[in-house]
């Protein structure tokens, strides 16, 4: 697992979407986070944040959120979550969609958690397109949809995100919006395993089960090698 600062820089990275170029304001701030200097980071994101800069919006919501440097205050990360949300920010539409979603720091509301899901998704943001597909797989904020939670989760899969590779071979072992198949659903559950999601092992071991030694060994070494494929590039 990757350190969670590193994990956010990484978001940060993938949030920018269309930008050619980060803001040298925001550049500034992550200098200083990286350095785990919360305080001078929070003081250069404010500045670039009332400029309008997103992705400084979306820093001082993840500050807040997390109580670095200040008292943990979800309804303040919230308000700037939203900001950089309306400006099409992929990280700060997912984290908008959590806290709808389990009624952090706004009220919960399945409905709104669902249409920042979407919005993130569409920014190929792979939890949201996880989370979203969990929502269509329970009718939660959207019309029950398997078939569409499938699609999601496949997305999201592809992406290496092992929730979704352990969503999506299930799926394939019930049926559920997707064509009933052990081999695909052993496959991606087993990358699911070498990427350590939890529950994972139990449920390859049951899917096994349904499978001779032949498949078993095939499907194996599939995985890896599209697990060693993913982590070289």
């Amino acid at each position: 697992m990757r350190p969670w600062r590193t994990w956010i820089i990484i978001i940060f990275m993938l949030a920018l979407g269309a930008c050619s170029t980060p803001d040298p304001r925001f550049t500034a701030g992550l200098n200083s986070f990286q350095k785990a200097d919360y305080s001078t980071a929070r003081a250069k994101w404010r500045v670039a944040a009332d400029a309008g800069v997103p992705n400084a919006q979306h820093g001082l919501g993840w500050i807040y959120e997390n109580g670095l440097g200040v008292p943990q205050n979800y309804k303040t990360s919230a308000k700037w979550y939203s900001k950089a949300a309306d400006q099409g920010h992929g990280g700060a539409q997912l984290n908008l969609g959590n806290f709808y979603d389990n009624g952090r720091g706004l009220p919960k509301d399945y409905k709104k958690a669902a249409a920042y899901f979407s919005r993130a998704a569409e920014n190929n943001i792979a939890e949201a397109q996880n989370n979203l597909g969990q929502m269509y797989k329970l009718g939660h904020g959207v019309k029950q949809d398997y078939e569409k939670a499938a699609q999601l989760f496949l997305a999201a899969a592809r992406q290496n995100y092992a929730p979704a590779q352990n969503s999506i071979g299930l799926m394939f072992f019930k049926g559920q919006g997707i064509k009933q198949d052990a081999e695909l659903a052993f496959f991606w559950i087993s990358l699911a395993s070498l990427n350590g999601q939890a529950g994972s092992e139990h449920n390859l071991t049951f899917v096994a089960s349904f499978l001779d030694k032949n498949q078993i060994k095939r499907l194996d070494d599939e995985a890896v090698e599209w697990h060693s494929r993913w982590k070289k590039a």
